[in-house]
């Protein structure tokens, strides 16, 4: 009966930067904010 996987399976290598992904996400998602928010506060009710 033949292998259907290979003879040697990689090891799933260790994430160098563990939580790289997720901080840099919620740091955007943060700028974002506040970003938007003041914008939509402009737009809403504009400076007179």
């Amino acid at each position: 009966m033949k292998r259907l996987l290979p003879h040697r399976v990689t090891a799933r290598r260790r994430d160098p930067l563990p939580g790289l992904g997720t901080g840099l996400g919620v740091t955007i998602a943060w700028l974002g904010l506040l970003v938007v928010l003041p914008l939509a506060a402009l737009i809403v009710r504009p400076w007179q």
